[in-house]
């Protein structure tokens, strides 16, 4: 059983250095295949894991490091998607921004102020 913990913990911890790598490199659709990879051989590898009360006490060192590596993959997942948010957020207001300089009236839906000839 303690196999399935190294092979976990192996995983999370070349997990962690690529996400360094990809955040720093911002290649994010990397960055989402190296993500979904690692959950589901993650999954795998939980579900293949069955410990006795035993085997857990023997082992609560690498669990207790296997649950922290878990959790800073988490944050740096998280902190990465939050800021890839920030940069789509950014590039629409640019992108509006651009818009009101290009054509400032296309968002005018009523012809207000304009002036209709109504004779013939």
């Amino acid at each position: 059983m303690g196999n399935e913990l190294t092979q976990l913990k192996i995983l999370l911890e070349e997990t962690i250095k690529k996400v360094e790598v990809l955040a720093a490199k911002h290649d994010h659709e990397r960055f989402i295949e190296v993500v979904e990879q690692t959950a589901d051989e993650r999954d795998a590898l939980l579900k293949e894991l069955n410990l006795s009360e035993a085997e857990r006490k023997a082992n609560q060192a690498m669990i207790d490091e296997i649950l922290r590596f878990d959790q800073q993959l988490n944050r740096m997942v998280n902190q990465y998607f939050d800021s890839f948010k920030r940069e789509i957020i950014l590039l629409k207001k640019k992108k509006d921004t651009n818009m009101k300089y290009t054509n400032p009236y296309s968002k005018m839906k009523s012809p207000d102020g304009a002036f209709l000839d109504k004779r013939k």
